[in-house]
């Protein structure tokens, strides 16, 4: 009768699989103690999830070092974080990815953020955007809103051609008003009221006020 060596199917603990708990450290050694004893190990690539003190993880053991390849258990109350290896991008070859949260999503990035895209829409109930420095460039704009406030210290503006259309316009300028026109035409349907304390008309040829009847003083 021919014999065999018997095979385990599973290695020892101490080489294969076994469990343990985080009791500090921060990446990329851990102090994780296991049935073992205290561990120093190293969270894998693929353990995305940051180990804290407390969690249950999961470790392996190569022929160099220890390695915690996921995190089993966490109790509540704890922040979780999820650490991708440098330059990581998130690509999905098909179909659409979405970010969803119940409370919300903070976006942050130390150097900046570039969104690139052939269409973007942006919706909400209220928008607040804070910046140092604004620059939209465009080569065409729309805006539609039943209310518009604009406040500013210095409002500048270089537009090749202007056209406005009001059902009412006030405008009240507490100092002085300067216009520099090379032509300046009023057309008014009904009533032209011009009142001041002092006026002034001046012409370096001709003025000309043509009516059918003229008061004066």
């Amino acid at each position: 009768m021919t014999s065999h060596a018997a095979i385990p199917l599973f290695p020892s603990q101490h080489t294969g699989l076994f469990g343990g708990t985080v009791q500090g450290g921060q990446a990329p050694d851990f102090i994780v103690q296991t049935p073992h004893g205290l561990l120093t190990a190293t969270p894998a690539v693929s353990c995305l999830l940051k180990p804290l003190s407390g969690d249950r993880v999961l470790l392996a053991k190569d022929e160099q070092a220890y390695f915690i390849l996921a995190v089993l258990t966490r109790t509540q109350g704890h922040n979780n974080i999820v650490e991708l290896p440098a330059d990581t991008t998130l690509h999905s070859s098909r179909g659409r990815l979405t970010l969803a949260a119940r409370e919300g999503i903070d976006v942050l990035g130390g150097q900046g953020i570039a969104l690139h895209a052939q269409k973007l829409d942006m919706n909400g109930e209220q928008m607040h955007v804070h910046a140092m420095e604004l620059a939209l460039v465009g080569n065409q704009a729309s805006l539609h809103a039943r209310t518009v406030w604009l406040q500013a210290d210095t409002l500048s503006s270089v537009v090749g051609r202007v056209i406005q259309r009001f059902k009412s316009c006030c405008r009240w300028v507490e100092q002085a008003e300067i216009v520099n026109a090379g032509e300046l035409l009023h057309k008014v349907r009904r009533l032209f009221s011009l009142r001041s304390r002092q006026a002034a008309l001046t012409a370096e040829s001709d003025v000309k006020i043509d009516a059918k009847r003229i008061h004066m003083g």
